[in-house]
């Protein structure tokens, strides 16, 4: 079939909306891992804000950048911070590896957006049904 006979079996066979077959639409089964992480992940920003308006807090502030460099693994990539990660054009893989990456993007984070302690789980699922599309790809490997 050549491309242009594609197109028009394509334009008179228009799939349905809503197919199953590539709906990921279950509330995820590790939403609870997921939230306590960002809980987590937002005690050790918040903690970052406050000890680095103090004087010579650098040793506290390197302590606890590796604190939170260890959160950002498993679970992690759906919290805000991930999300702000992803919007800096890194990854969290980055970030995890490289603390001063880490150190620079916690600080436009900082500078950038608001921080407290609430952690909505639904918000977090939303950021992991906008991943579904990646999820689809996955399925259709196997």
């Amino acid at each position: 079939m050549t491309s242009l006979e594609l197109f028009e079996y394509c334009k008179k066979n228009p799939e349905e909306f809503l197919d199953t077959n590539y709906m990921f639409i279950e509330k995820d089964l590790k939403i609870d891992s997921y939230t306590e992480k960002t809980k987590i992940i937002k005690i050790k920003l918040i903690a970052i804000k406050e000890v680095s308006s103090k004087k010579e807090s650098e040793k506290v502030l390197g302590q606890l950048f590796k604190e939170l460099q260890k959160e950002l693994g498993e679970y992690a990539n759906y919290s805000e911070f991930g999300a702000f990660v992803n919007a800096c054009d890194s990854k969290i893989e980055e970030v995890f590896d490289d603390i001063t990456l880490l150190k620079k993007i916690t600080k436009l984070y900082l500078d950038k957006r608001d921080l407290n302690e609430i952690v909505p789980s639904e918000w977090i699922q939303a950021l992991i049904d906008k991943g579904s599309s990646r999820k689809k790809r996955q399925s259709r490997r196997k």
